[in-house]
């Protein structure tokens, strides 16, 4: 206990530590942190000054295949934690507990950003129905 703080600010650090310190938390900061990997890699190539439309497209697709697999597989930090969890109730050497912090259902999560990505990308049959489209209007 610290004596310097008063009561309210005793009981919100105790709740945050509560918070923190559950099995939920966590498995959810481990989830994220592997698409945040993920994600992050693809950011910063695509933002390299020389990358191709297709070096980029390619690059988009390959992310979109590792968050599709971990769906299945999740990614590392995630699979140590749960590892670690299941072997010793602890994480990082801090004992952990069953709290009331929702519990994301990694699977899903890595399928929804898959799917938001796929949602995003332009299909080849649009780029050609857009091409088609242009060249009617040009013929008319």
């Amino acid at each position: 206990m610290d004596p310097t703080r008063d009561s309210n600010e005793r009981s919100k650090y105790c709740g945050l530590f509560k918070m923190i310190t559950s099995i939920e938390f966590v498995s959810n900061l481990n989830t994220m942190s592997d698409a945040l990997d993920e994600l992050g890699d693809l950011s910063e190539y695509l933002q390299k000054p020389s990358i191709t439309l297709v070096d980029a497209d390619k690059s988009i697709r390959t992310t979109i295949r590792v968050l599709d697999s971990m769906a299945t597989d999740p990614g590392p930090k995630l699979t140590d934690a749960l590892k670690e969890i299941k072997n010793k109730m602890s994480y990082k050497n801090v004992i952990l507990h069953s709290g009331k912090v929702p519990k994301i259902n990694s699977a899903q999560f890595y399928k929804s950003l898959a799917n938001n990505l796929k949602s995003r990308m332009m299909t080849s049959s649009s780029s050609n129905v857009s091409r088609n489209e242009k060249n009617r209007q040009d013929n008319e």
